[in-house]
């Protein structure tokens, strides 16, 4: 044996009984370490592994909560750019007959102007809501209601029929939306 009794000299074997029934008696100290050092390689392999499906499973479920915050926004913003047109009705309760009764509005009035920026309003909401639904078409699914509510203003309101035609450069996917 060597100095310190563990490590044996180059060459020499821990056993040297080859007549041993133990197979591992016959390995040399340096064969032996090379099998602890391949069974570690395997430990760090596996370890590695499951390392890696942590991080991939945390991963996936901070994509998942990203994916519902988008959402929430999504609903948020379009909610509130809907209450916000409630809000002015409210303030403004002569303007809403422009939108919900068809009643139509001349250059010469002195509302025009508050009209014609509602309906732009109104269009760039809408615009808003369709192109949601045309980025998450599975996570932002257009309820019917939204339809019927974009149709009925549109169809209610001749000030936002002639913007939207004269503007259907602007609001391309609305226009064909309302007028497929």
């Amino acid at each position: 044996m060597g100095i310190t009794g563990f490590i044996p000299p180059l060459g020499e074997t821990m056993a040297t009984d080859l007549s041993t029934k133990n197979p591992d008696a016959r390995l040399s100290y340096y064969e032996k370490c090379t099998l602890v050092l391949h069974l570690a390689g395997i430990v760090v392999t596996v370890i590695g592994l499951i390392a890696i499906y942590a991080t991939l499973s945390v991963s996936n479920k901070q994509m998942e909560q990203s994916i519902k915050q988008t959402k929430l926004t999504l609903h948020d913003k379009t909610l509130g750019y809907a209450l916000e047109l409630d809000r002015i009705f409210i303030e403004n309760p002569d303007l809403r007959p422009y939108f919900y009764e068809n009643r139509d509005i001349t250059e010469k009035d002195p509302k025009f102007r508050r009209v014609l920026s509602i309906a732009e309003m109104h269009l760039d909401t809408f615009t808003f809501a369709l192109k949601a639904r045309s980025d998450y078409p599975i996570d932002h699914p257009f309820p019917a209601e939204t339809e019927a509510w974009i149709h009925d203003v549109v169809k209610s309101s001749p000030i936002m029929q002639r913007y939207l035609q004269e503007r259907k450069d602007w609001y391309s996917n609305l226009y064909k939306f309302i007028y497929p």
